[in-house]
């Protein structure tokens, strides 16, 4: 009797961790971030140069992974800049950006430059090292450019 309840007990305690563990982080799709990311080049980084040379496109989009799984996205435009999109809902959707110049270079040099500092963040983020309030505007700013219409 005595065993079976611990055995309940533990198997409770595994699901609601489980639970508890996938309701934290809520993850965006290649989907999402890439409207954040056209809404990006549209809103913010079109100037009169890209206007008199055509619209803003993106050129390649680039993975960010941790411990095998993706935690963002960059985004390369064309002519010129770059956006660097969180992976998950508690983060805010714009890491990075640019959008001065030709920044043509490859992805590790962006890696290099950000990746650190990003990862830094994502795990604050995902071992609940960060404010409740802070998550939850993040969440908001994700329902924000997400909401709007490009």
């Amino acid at each position: 009797m005595k065993n079976q309840l611990l055995n309940r007990i533990y198997f409770i305690s595994i699901v609601i961790f489980i639970f508890a563990n996938n309701c934290y982080s809520q993850r965006i799709t290649k989907e999402d971030a890439i409207k954040i990311a056209e809404s990006v080049s549209k809103n913010i980084l079109t100037d009169a140069s890209s206007i008199e040379s055509g619209k803003i496109t993106i050129k390649r989009i680039d993975e960010i992974k941790y411990e095998y799984k993706s935690i963002g996205y960059v985004f390369y435009f064309s002519p010129g800049g770059y956006v660097v999109i969180s992976g998950i809902r508690e983060m805010t959707p714009i890491f990075s950006m640019s959008r001065n110049g030709k920044f043509e270079t490859n992805f590790n040099s962006v890696e290099t430059i950000l990746k650190s500092s990003f990862i830094q963040k994502y795990v604050a983020v995902n071992s609940h090292s960060v404010s409740n309030n802070s998550i939850e505007r993040s969440r908001n700013m994700w329902n924000q450019y997400l909401a709007s219409k490009n």
